[in-house]
């Protein structure tokens, strides 16, 4: 789609897939890998109505724990093969024009087009951009990105942001975490939100939250703590939510149950199952 027209809207599908599934199959300093993508896993449930199949008269239980490599296993070489070529994700080049489509500490040196990339990214959002053989830069940005600025005059077009080249350009993008909502067409995830720190998306387990995970829900307008502890590389947040309370010993009663305001602990979604089997939850009830 690239290769007809330059349009930011392909590269946010490229950086979702690197960061929240790429990312997620491959264990934190081991050779262990998730097999199989979810956005909720239940393990302390005996099997899960969501992972059954009839095959061959066989229940088929989720998968909770990440997988050591086996002979025929496709996502190893898969890993391997995508970051061989991940530096031909982040630039591009039509007419006088550099793209700028991945956030990604680099350099480019092909031909007349000289350009360097310096960023902690997605740690915070500054960027800084030197380009040299190119009149114009265009940077993308980012579909979650509500807030940025560049030190330079631009225009927006076709989800980026064109920029004259005249020295070095600076870009900052608010990270603050937010809510975001699914289309109300899927079914699984119709009047939930789920929290997104930049390209991040974020989940609970049950290893910092207890079980029933389901039992949280969390306000668009939620509070937020930043915390980089180092184990994951991304920060993990602790947010506002309400907790819901069982009823005294009844499965039903005719009044809602009764809340209480409590923290809920978010880690990087591509690093949920490192820490041992445990419930994992990434779309919350809306409150």
């Amino acid at each position: 789609m690239l290769s007809l027209r330059q349009a930011g809207a392909y590269r946010n599908i490229t950086i979702n897939s690197v960061y929240d599934r790429f990312y997620d199959t491959g264990r934190i300093g081991a050779f262990d890998f998730s097999y199989k993508e979810g956005d909720d896993k239940k393990p302390h449930i005996f099997w899960d109505f969501e992972h059954f199949s009839c095959r061959c008269g066989k229940r088929k239980f989720p998968i909770t724990q990440r997988v050591e490599c086996f002979d025929c296993s496709c996502c190893p070489p898969n890993l391997n093969r995508l970051l061989s070529s991940l530096g031909n994700y982040i630039y591009g080049f039509e007419d006088d024009t550099l793209f700028v489509n991945q956030f990604i500490a680099s350099s480019l040196n092909e031909e007349n087009v000289k350009a360097r990339i310096s960023t902690s990214y997605p740690l915070d959002g500054s960027v800084k951009i030197t380009v040299g053989g190119a009149s114009k830069v265009a940077v993308r940005i980012p579909f979650w990105c509500e807030k940025f600025s560049i030190n330079k005059p631009y225009v927006i077009q076709n989800g980026y942001a064109i920029v004259d080249v005249d020295g070095e350009i600076e870009v900052n993008f608010d990270m603050t975490p937010k809510a975001v909502w699914a289309d109300p067409r899927i079914i699984k995830d119709a009047g939930k939100i789920c929290i997104m720190r930049g390209p991040v998306v974020y989940c609970a387990e049950g290893i910092d939250n207890g079980i029933n995970l389901h039992r949280f829900t969390v306000s668009q307008d939620f509070e937020y703590i930043e915390k980089n502890n180092g184990v994951f590389g991304i920060p993990e947040l602790e947010i506002s939510a309400y907790e819901k309370v069982s009823y005294d010993g009844e499965l039903y009663a005719a009044h809602p149950p009764l809340k209480n305001k409590t923290v809920l602990k978010l880690i990087p979604y591509n690093c949920f199952a490192n820490r041992g089997e445990s419930d994992m939850l990434v779309w919350f009830v809306e409150e």
